[in-house]
């Protein structure tokens, strides 16, 4: 069986020849080494906000953006994508129009409408509190 981490031959097993001592430090040791391995590693996260706040190079995009009134330093990758999406819209692209919408907080309320209701809410809580039975 292949071990995808190159590292685990490194690891020292808690063994009783070992001093309680030895052991605490090589504990110590694999926690630094764990948490320098995590700041390298970035989550996907971290890397799309990344990502997103760049700035966005010179060209026909951004000169498009500008033409608009965005500002230089509004000129961000999650700008482009947003605004890439509006010039979709713009041409009536559907799908396009909604992002923007819901993006933008109007998103409308679904509504599911109710059949077969026999009592109110009100009168529902009522009923379970006048029975003994739950």
């Amino acid at each position: 069986m292949k071990i995808a981490n190159k590292g685990i031959e490194n690891l020292k097993m808690f063994t009783s020849e070992q001093s309680r001592e030895k052991a605490k430090e090589n504990g110590k040791k694999g926690g630094i080494a764990s948490g320098i391995s995590k700041r390298k590693n970035k989550t996907f996260k971290e890397l799309a906000n990344k990502f997103l706040n760049s700035k966005i190079q010179p060209g026909e995009l951004k000169n498009n953006m500008l033409a608009l009134g965005i500002t230089d330093e509004e000129c961000t990758n999650k700008m482009a994508l947003l605004f890439s999406c509006w010039v979709e819209g713009i041409k009536g692209n559907i799908k396009a129009i909604e992002t923007i919408r819901d993006t933008a907080g109007e998103k409308p309320k679904e509504q599911i409408e109710s059949t077969n209701i026999e009592m109110s809410y009100e009168d529902y809580i009522k009923k379970i509190e006048d029975t003994d039975e739950y």
